[in-house]
């Protein structure tokens, strides 16, 4: 009886040493993933920024910009945020695709952890995304179905007859700093853009009805003026 508590004992130490290790290994790669994340997100900004220097403010460069990514975003979910770099085939979008990154024998997989994992008794606690998240950023914890939709950020390298994804994180942190840079930068910028040419033109069509009524009184006073000399 004492050799069975005693192996029991030993068990349940291993199994606790050895789940703290998988949740360390997988705490580690979600910080790498953050600064990966976080690096393309900087490496969009760089990029942007480049363009908008090319452009020099020329309306029909960003017209184009737009259009060329408005046609990129046809390949995805037509709620999906895609801001496709400038001269270049790298996309970076966020968007709603299954969860294929959680899936527990692919997580097995990438970590190389399912060797001496007991699945009879007890779930594979890499599935529970509550291991995942860095600890400054708790709105990550989750709990999300394996296959199941899940917003993510994922960068594609566009070929012509496909697409192929070399980047995707579900890190709030990285989706937010995404979108902010979407919405406030690429968005911001085509649409202070573009307003700044709308009312441009709306001042040279007011300056143009204004020069037309200043001819038109000029034209009448002429003819007054004619009419009292007779």
């Amino acid at each position: 009886m004492k050799q069975v508590q005693e192996n029991l004992f030993q068990f349940k130490d291993h199994k606790f040493f050895k789940l703290f290790e998988e949740e360390e290994i997988v705490k580690q790669l979600a910080q790498e993933q953050e600064e990966v994340g976080n690096s393309i997100i900087d490496k969009a900004k760089e990029n942007f920024n480049r363009f908008v220097k090319d452009a020099k403010g020329l309306v029909i460069k960003y017209k184009e910009f737009w259009d060329e990514n408005e046609t990129i975003k046809t390949n995805f979910d037509k709620n999906a945020k895609i801001y496709k770099m400038y001269d270049s085939n790298y996309v970076i979008g966020l968007m709603d695709i299954p969860d294929e990154a959680l899936e527990p024998e692919k997580i097995d997989h990438e970590l190389n952890l399912t060797e001496g994992v007991d699945e009879t008794n007890e779930v594979d606690p890499l599935i529970n995304k509550k291991q995942i998240p860095v600890e400054e950023h708790p709105e990550d914890e989750i709990l999300d179905t394996p296959g199941q939709p899940k917003k993510c950020l994922v960068v594609y390298e566009m070929n012509k007859e496909n697409r192929d994804e070399i980047f995707r994180t579900s890190l709030t942190s990285v989706m937010h700093a995404f979108e902010e840079f979407y919405e406030n930068t690429f968005k911001g910028a085509m649409k202070a853009i573009i307003t700044k040419a709308r009312e441009k033109q709306e001042q040279i069509q007011k300056d143009i009805e204004i020069k037309s009524k200043e001819e038109e009184i000029k034209n009448k006073k002429s003819k007054v003026d004619k009419f009292l000399k007779q």
